[in-house]
């Protein structure tokens, strides 16, 4: 049985720092022969959300979305590094479940 990743949620305002600590995370676990991906909030708005705005559903979706696709990571054994903004606490409190 393969063994089940894990998920590294950062959550913060635009231009915080998430995708440069989530890059230099990446690096090193790569370093150590890890299976990880990076999960960059911008970049998958720009394929996932591509069909949202930025209403408070919008965004509630985009991250759910966001969510499915670590979730879908995490079962295959990788690791997930995803930085998005989440500016309501009900999508923090969903991604953390």
């Amino acid at each position: 049985m393969k063994p089940r990743g894990i998920t590294i949620l950062f959550t913060r305002l635009s231009g915080a720092g998430k995708t440069t600590i989530g890059q230099a995370i990446e690096k090193e676990l790569r370093s150590h022969c890890c299976s990880v991906v990076l999960l960059d909030g911008d970049t998958l708005r720009q394929s996932l959300g591509k069909d949202l705005g930025f209403t408070k559903a919008d965004r509630e979706e985009n991250t759910r979305r966001i969510i499915e696709v670590a979730n879908g990571l995490i079962i295959q054994g990788a690791i997930a590094i995803v930085g998005v903004i989440s500016p309501y606490r009900s999508q923090r409190t969903a991604a953390r479940q």
